[in-house]
């Protein structure tokens, strides 16, 4: 059923205890919520690393799954059908997402600086190396210096609301030093320039997003599919993805989250560039 369908049908909802039935909408494949917590104290911890969707497709609830994506570009689309949804999704007019203005200055853009005309960018970024605080929370100057000047050509060209997405506070603070700095010749940036850890920009969504996997020594916590999913469905028409697929593929991991992502990547970006700074 798609949305179109159910705002054909009638729904009473009520808030009391009396209430027939309840709907909840949601996506299993999505972040849970922040809880503090370990399995050593509590006996559900397990599933407090489930969405609360999740928890309630497990406990046998009925579900209908919406399968038509109404966001994103389908060159998007895509890549989130086959990294997290078994190529389940489908858009809902392609033709008329592919004519959006800015879907179609970020085409040309793209083909312009990379010489691919396509709505993802996938930079396999070779010689980048990522460092840790003391605190353990990772930084990579090479993705800061290499996104910045994406941010600055980008807004050159009229390419306005982007966000830079990452997954550790470190990277965020050094982002967010980084484009205060590009005040001094774009007065306004913050304006276009949103920066963020994506386990607080879960449900939003963006013009251009540039989708930083920060560290290149071990996957950690952005291994696990919800947040690597978050991270790149949060674009409308452009989305540019920081990863190092060598030191990805070295790793000895337990989640293969990583090494599918950067497959679909290259199918969906039709090749990668690899960025050498």
């Amino acid at each position: 059923m798609s949305l179109p369908e159910l705002r054909n049908q009638t729904y009473c909802y009520s808030s009391t205890n009396e209430a027939a039935a309840r709907i909840f909408v949601g996506d299993i494949y999505q972040l849970p919520p922040v809880v503090i917590s370990n399995n050593e104290v509590n006996p559900f911890f397990a599933q407090t690393q489930l969405s609360a969707q999740a928890r309630i497709q497990k406990s046998g609830a009925p579900i209908i799954t919406f399968r038509r994506h109404f966001r994103s570009v389908p060159q998007i689309m895509e890549l989130i059908s086959q990294f997290a949804y078994h190529g389940a999704l489908f858009s809902h007019d392609a033709e008329a997402f592919a004519r959006r203005p800015q879907a179609q200055a970020i085409a040309d853009f793209n083909q312009n600086h990379f010489g691919i005309r396509a709505h993802v960018v996938y930079f396999n970024m070779t010689n980048s190396t990522s460092g840790f605080t003391p605190s353990r929370s990772c930084n990579n100057d090479d993705h800061v210096k290499h996104s910045t000047n994406l941010v600055k050509q980008l807004i050159e060209q009229n390419i306005t609301d982007i966000a830079i997405l990452v997954g550790y506070e470190a990277q965020n603070r050094a982002y967010i030093s980084a484009i205060s700095k590009l005040a001094a010749d774009i007065p306004k940036i913050w304006n276009h320039v949103q920066i963020d850890k994506i386990d607080k920009s879960q449900g939003a969504e963006f013009n251009v997003v540039i989708a930083d996997f920060s560290n290149t020594k071990a996957p950690g916590f952005m291994a696990k599919l919800p947040r690597a999913n978050a991270i790149i469905s949060r674009a409308i028409n452009g989305l540019y993805v920081l990863m190092n697929s060598s030191a990805i593929r070295n790793f000895r991991r337990t989640h293969l989250t990583p090494e599918l992502l950067v497959g679909s990547l290259q199918l969906s970006s039709q090749g990668s560039k690899e960025s050498v700074l």
